[in-house]
């Protein structure tokens, strides 16, 4: 899945993918790219960065940096 949109809060995230999913997300400064693509629904932890065209496979832990096609966490 592709993120469209995401609109971020300082408590919260929506990201809107373009099949018309709706993820909400309730964590402390989690950010990801615009086209970060989700293979499944998954949970992204707190503080996590999602590089621009990584393609997320499972969840990502909290602090993780996560690079690549599949995702590996980097950092």
């Amino acid at each position: 899945m592709i993120i469209k949109k995401e609109i971020r809060t300082n408590k919260a995230r929506l990201l809107f993918f373009e099949n018309g999913l709706v993820e909400k997300h309730y964590f402390d400064a989690s950010r990801a790219a615009s086209e970060m693509k989700s293979m499944t629904r998954i949970t992204i932890g707190r503080w996590a960065m999602i590089a621009s065209g990584a393609v997320i496979t499972k969840n990502v832990p909290d602090y993780a940096l996560m690079a690549g096609v599949p995702a590996k966490q980097t950092g």
